[in-house]
This record gives C-alpha cells, sequence and structure tokens, in this order.
C-alpha cells in the first residue's frame, strides 16, 4: 500500500538529514547532495499528492457513511414512536373489547332480555342485538388492526437496528483509514520539511565551501608570485635532490623515482601525471586556510598554488598547501581519517589542471 511505502521512505530520510562525513566541504559532492535532496523532494511531493486525495475520498466516504446513519437514526426514532403509538392503541382497544364483552356476555345480560321484551316487534328485537354485537366486532377489528402494526412497526425497528450495527462497523473503520492516511500525510509533510531544511544548510555548506576556495586561490596567488620572484629554501632544495628522491616514512610504500621539477604548469585542461599520496594533519595551510576536503598540497614551482584540478578518484581540489616532501611532479591530498590516508595509500594518477 502507498502508505506504508511512504512510512518506509521515512526511514530513508535519516540518510539524507546525516551531514556526509569527511566530504562535508567538498563542493562537488554537497552539490550531488543537493542533487538528491531535491529529487528526494520531488518524489516526496508526489507522495504526497496521492496521499491527500485517498485522504478526500476516505473523508467523503466517513462523511456519506455518517450521513446515512444520522437518516437511520432518525428513521428508527419514528418507528419507536409508531411502535408506542400501536401499543397505545393495542391497549385502548383491547380494554374497550374487554368491557365491551363484559357487557354484552355478563353485565348487560338482562338489557338483552329487555331488549326482547321491550321490543314492538321480534325485528326489532334482532336489530337490538346486532347492534351490540357489531360494536363488539369493531372494538375487536381496532384490536386486530393495532396487533398487525405493533408487529409490522417491531419488525421495521428491529431490522434498522441491525443496520445501524452495519453502518456503525463501516464508519468505524471509516475513520480509522481516514486517520491512517492523515498521520501518513502529516509524517510526509515533516519528512518535506526536513528535506528543505536540509537543502538550505547543503546550499549554505557549498557557498562557504566555495568562499573558502576562493580565499585560498586568493592566497595562492600571492604565494606564487613570492614563488616566481624568490625561490624558497625549499624549492632550491628540491632541485638538489632531484636525482634520489627523498624515502617515504614507513609504514607507506617508496614511490617511484620523481621527474626533475619544472616550470610552473598554469594551462587550462593540461593533463599531468602525478604521484599522489594522502594526509590528514588538520590545522593551517601554507596559504592560511584550515585544512579540508579538496586542498592539496603541491610543489609550487611545478604547479602554482592556487590552481584548480581534478583528481581521479578524489575530486575537485586547489592547490592550497605545500610540504617538505612534496616535490616536483607529486601531490599530497587532504583525507579525514588516517584509514582514508593508508587505503589511498600512494598511486599514479594523471591530473587536469582548471
Amino acid at each position: 500500500m502507498q502508505w506504508k511505502r511512504a512510512a518506509a521512505a521515512l526511514a530513508v530520510a535519516g540518510v539524507f538529514l546525516i551531514p556526509a562525513a569527511g566530504h562535508a566541504d567538498n563542493p562537488a559532492t554537497l552539490r550531488a547532495r543537493g542533487a538528491e535532496l531535491e529529487s528526494a523532494e520531488q518524489q516526496a511531493r508526489l507522495e504526497l499528492f496521492a496521499l491527500q486525495s485517498k485522504l478526500a475520498r476516505a473523508e467523503s466516504a466517513l462523511a456519506g457513511i455518517q450521513a446515512r446513519l444520522d437518516r437511520l437514526e432518525r428513521e428508527r426514532a419514528s418507528s419507536r414512536r409508531q411502535l408506542k403509538a400501536a401499543r397505545r392503541t393495542l391497549a385502548e382497544a383491547e380494554k374497550r373489547l374487554a368491557e365491551e364483552v363484559r357487557a354484552l356476555y355478563i353485565t348487560e345480560q338482562p338489557d338483552v332480555l329487555a331488549v326482547f321484551l321491550g321490543a314492538g316487534s321480534i325485528e326489532d328485537a334482532i336489530d337490538g342485538v346486532d347492534s351490540l354485537h357489531r360494536a363488539a366486532d369493531a372494538t375487536s377489528g381496532v384490536l386486530d388492526e393495532a396487533q398487525a402494526a405493533r408487529v409490522r412497526v417491531a419488525s421495521i425497528l428491529r431490522r434498522q437496528t441491525e443496520r445501524r450495527g452495519e453502518l456503525r462497523e463501516l464508519r468505524r473503520s471509516a475513520v480509522a483509514r481516514t486517520q491512517e492516511l492523515a498521520s501518513a500525510r502529516g509524517d510526509r509533510l515533516a519528512y518535506i520539511s526536513g528535506l528543505q531544511a536540509e537543502q538550505v544548510l547543503n546550499e549554505r555548506q557549498i557557498a562557504e565551501a566555495v568562499a573558502a576556495a576562493e580565499a585560498a586561490q586568493a592566497a595562492a596567488s600571492v604565494q606564487t608570485a613570492v614563488a616566481e620572484t624568490a625561490p624558497s629554501i625549499s624549492s632550491i632544495g628540491a632541485q638538489t635532490i632531484v636525482a634520489t628522491p627523498e624515502p617515504e616514512p614507513e609504514p607507506l610504500p617508496q614511490p617511484s623515482p620523481q621527474p626533475s621539477p619544472q616550470a610552473p604548469v598554469a594551462q587550462t585542461g593540461k593533463t599531468l601525471t602525478v604521484v599522489a599520496t594522502a594526509y590528514t594533519m588538520r590545522g593551517t595551510t601554507a596559504t592560511g586556510i584550515p585544512t579540508g576536503y579538496g586542498v592539496v598540497a603541491v610543489d609550487p614551482t611545478v604547479i602554482p598554488l592556487g590552481t584548480r584540478m581534478t583528481i581521479p578518484g578524489y575530486g575537485e581540489a586547489v592547490a592550497a598547501d605545500t610540504g617538505t616532501a612534496i616535490k616536483g611532479l607529486r601531490i599530497d591530498v587532504w583525507v579525514p581519517t588516517a584509514a582514508e590516508a593508508a587505503q589511498w595509500q600512494w598511486r599514479t594518477v594523471a591530473i587536469t589542471l582548471h
């Protein structure tokens, strides 16, 4: 059922609402996450529309059942009044019949003789007696009609009572269904609200990451200018040890010998093959910005500080740091944990400069 799928989707919502560990300040990752959040919101809105349609139909059905139940209650009230009237009529007819029978056969017996004795003819006597019998028969007819009416109304009332029970059960089911759909709609609205809040946070993180990258590029431009006008001691040292590359500290394996340093590369779209390692040290980089995902240490005599690049297996990055062991065609990418650094180890990659 749709509402069950909606409930299951709420569990998935937790995945979107948890900030991405380690990669939170990577603009490319944040933008991809933003697209996922937007897609999830769109799907949630479609499900919300379906829930609202079902809820409207359920509420309409409930209103119809309640109207039928109200109408039946009015009919039952009318039937009860009719039954009460039939019983009252029956009681009156029974009482009257009893009195007339008593008058005819017991109390009024002498009067019957008097009718014969006082009659002027035999026909008058017979008519007088027939009048007494007709009165008793009329009352008996009223009694029969009252009894039939009571039976008929009692039967109708019994069927109405049974129908009332059926309608009340239908109403109970309709109320439960309506409440269920209303709850699912509330959950879906809360889920969409959470997605929207996460999108706002994600956009803010993207803006902060872009601002940090721009600051790094600005700081790197200054460092590059300094490196071009007055080579640093580290760059001079790098030229003296190209023939014998400095060994990597344990437990990372030794990288292959590096090519000699070359003039800074700044052409957009140029591809360089470099040895890439990973580090996790937190703090401030050589350009003055904090370390974070997307920060890469380079040899500024080869790759100018502030250069943007795409690194296979890592993503978008900017040259914003240096290191004593980063010489020649070698880079050092920042990762958030030692486990990721150990998994990265060292690898030869073809980076693209932007």
